[in-house]
């Protein structure tokens, strides 16, 4: 589906019509700030929920309001969704914008401050002598075989991915979603819908 100018390099473009009374964002779950839908959002909702297709491309100038497009679908499929972006500003902003929904946004390790080790903490002995020490969860004490209280309570982290496992809308980036595993916690139910937004080219061994 492409509304830009691009639109004559494609063999098959689809044409939708605008449908002339689309309900009110919030009717369908989305936040309340979203008190109507931008023009075309309503009926690139409808066009992903109707078609039969296993993938769908959506390419659509700045200003369209992507997020409100995918997270409705998601809504409304009534699937679970995995939604990942290619960048920290996107992930925060799709979080600031959609949590009032129940999505959750999970990242690696390695972007949760280790509380264990700072002051306080259960293992702040480990950071004597050092000066801002704010190793992350990557290098927790939990990681290295150790038994640490806040796994379960009080760590930034792993009370986290319990909540982006029961989650029905996870956010998340590439990689993580890549090397994790992203079942519904104690169900098999897996992702049925993968929302990729600006996807960055990846040039890695193995990619």
């Amino acid at each position: 589906i492409d509304i830009t100018e691009k639109t004559r390099y494609y063999s098959e473009p689809t044409r939708l019509v605008r449908q002339p009374f689309p309900p009110p964002p919030w009717t369908i779950g989305l936040p309340p700030k979203y008190t109507a839908f931008r023009e075309m959002q309503w009926e690139f909702i409808d066009a992903i929920l109707k078609s039969p297709k296993r993938f769908i491309g959506l390419q659509l100038p700045t200003g369209t309001g992507k997020s409100v497009i995918y997270t409705g679908a998601a809504l409304l499929s009534g699937g679970r969704a995995a939604m990942l972006t290619a960048t920290r500003t996107l992930s925060d902003q799709l979080r600031e914008d959609m949590e009032s929904t129940g999505l959750v946004d999970i990242r690696g390790l390695n972007n949760y401050l280790c509380l264990a080790l700072i002051g306080g903490g259960e293992f702040e002995n480990f950071g004597q002598g050092q000066k801002d020490y704010n190793m992350s969860c990557e290098d927790g004490p939990c990681m290295f075989g150790l038994k640490c209280s806040m796994k379960d309570n009080g760590c930034l982290y792993f009370p986290l991915q319990r909540q982006a496992k029961a989650a029905r809308l996870v956010s998340s980036n590439y990689s993580y979603f890549l090397h994790t595993d992203f079942e519904l916690e104690n169900h098999s139910e897996e992702c049925q819908y993968l929302l990729v937004e600006e996807k960055k080219e990846n040039n890695d061994k193995g990619n």
